[in-house]
């Protein structure tokens, strides 16, 4: 049972790899057909989500006084306030270029998770016991490492860029309704679990020559 139980944990987490890798894939399949459809002004109104207009995306905000208002800004421009809540959303015309913006940032962003969780499944797909270094897993494992530090990059960027889009526009309310923008994507926080795969990646290569010299020996 103890010897069996390393190929049970792998096997399994192989399997939630994979799970997680098909969603992601199909939330990025979903955001490009919908993106599509708003940029063809297609959208119909079952495939809104929550409060929002067709043909447009939305921008989460934080705001400061409560209540259900929904203000009519610049160039058809809505911001939604959501009732017992300190949230709410920027809505904006795909077409505009704020709405472009967010659109190819949230595309980049589901194109790197798919990216990662493919290498992932990769690793998993291609490692077997009786052969457990292979320098193909050394290279996907420090190009998991860049993507991560590329992400908080990645992050910088799109929280100047939406901010300076956007920021035109939250000037533009009533004061007193607005902190500013929830416009952050998350991903600058691991970048440190980026530099630590890469020297994994480095371990694992000296263990794809060390498994390569024994071959050799035997």
């Amino acid at each position: 049972m103890t010897n069996q139980s390393p190929t049970w944990v792998f096997t399994t987490a192989g399997l939630a790899v994979n799970l997680v890798y098909y969603f992601t894939m199909l939330a990025a399949a979903i955001f490009i057909f919908i993106s599509v459809l708003r940029l063809l002004n297609l959208q119909p109104p079952q495939l809104t989500f929550g409060e929002q207009f067709p043909n447009r995306v939305s921008i989460p905000v934080d705001w400061e006084k409560r209540g259900d208002v929904t203000l009519t800004l610049p160039e058809e421009f809505l911001v939604s306030l959501n009732p017992g809540e300190r949230k709410g959303e920027l809505q904006v015309p795909i077409h505009s270029t704020l709405g472009l913006s967010y659109t190819f940032f949230i595309l980049i962003a589901l194109i790197g998770s798919v990216w990662f969780f493919w290498l992932l499944r990769q690793i998993f797909h291609h490692t077997r016991a009786d052969l457990p270094f292979l320098a193909e897993n050394a290279r996907r494992i420090s190009q998991m490492g860049l993507l991560i530090i590329a992400s908080s990059l990645f992050s910088e960027v799109y929280d100047y860029v939406i901010w300076s889009q956007s920021k035109p526009y939250i000037e533009a309310m009533s004061p007193g309704f607005y902190s500013g923008l929830s416009y952050s994507l998350s991903l600058n926080g691991p970048w440190v679990f980026g530099l630590v795969l890469l020297a994994v990646a480095q371990v694992y290569r000296r263990g794809v020559e060390l498994q390569q010299e024994n071959a050799l020996t035997v």
